[in-house]
């Protein structure tokens, strides 16, 4: 996959021309939807899969949702969706949320940064078999409380009854990417979608994110030498 966005919806509760009491055909308003702020998401994602003329026009289906370990959305998507719909978890939340769960133990005195930094490494192997094993490959990190020991096996445990989630190496690091230049386009402490504003700045984010892909494509596919050239043209404008 090349990582571009294939598609996209927007969630809007709130309209300035329909909190005053104006009809809806009198002006452009954007408000469609009618849920909680929480059920944007949940809503968005699941149109995005089972609805998406993108996808139907090109005879496609979205069999795998790449999530965190939020629920909601993954149950949206299977209550509006006939077919089997898989989950797979995003690498870089599945780690934080292994993270979390050691830090838990933090009030034995063996859980500190080392060995929890040792615990993650290996618990990485599961899921990265690629990884390549680093250092003398003698143990380092002992670990002798059987209370702990039994902890460690219920997460252990826990994480095995799911491993069909994170099988599969998966990453949401691009919508991750298109979420940050939304949130700078349209900051949360400003309220444009009470008006056209909020589509705008969506879909400039859009247009911003590929224009980015593109530079980075052509980049990549320039000899040495020629980026050498455009730094240094770069760099002398910048002194003039």
């Amino acid at each position: 996959m090349d990582g571009k966005i294939l598609d996209y919806a927007e969630r809007i509760r709130k309209c300035k021309f329909c909190d005053l009491g104006r009809k809806k055909d009198d002006h452009d308003s954007r408000k469609n939807f009618e849920g909680s702020a929480k059920a944007t998401e949940t809503s968005a994602g699941a149109d995005l899969i089972n609805n998406s003329s993108i996808l139907k026009e090109a005879n496609l289906e979205a069999r795998v949702l790449i999530g965190d370990e939020d629920s909601c959305t993954i149950a949206a998507v299977r209550r509006g969706n006939p077919k089997k719909i898989f989950k797979i978890v995003d690498l870089n939340h599945l780690k934080k949320i292994f993270n979390r769960d050691l830090w838990k133990m933090a009030n034995f005195k063996e859980i500190k940064k080392s060995s929890i930094d040792h615990i993650k490494k290996c618990f990485s192997y599961a899921f990265e078999p690629m990884l390549k094993i680093s250092g003398s490959g003698k143990q380092t990190v002992l670990l002798t409380n059987l209370v702990l020991f039994d902890k460690l096996s219920a997460i252990s445990d826990k994480y095995a009854a799911s491993a069909n989630k994170f099988s599969i190496p998966a990453s949401i690091q691009a919508n991750e990417s298109f979420n940050n230049i939304m949130a700078y386009k349209s900051p949360k402490n400003i309220c444009y979608s009470r008006s056209e504003s909020s589509r705008y700045c969506l879909a400039s984010s859009k247009y911003r994110m590929l224009s980015e892909r593109n530079v980075r494509a052509l980049d990549a596919k320039q000899p040495a030498a020629k980026k050498r050239r455009i730094f240094a043209t770069q760099e002398r404008k910048k002194l003039r």
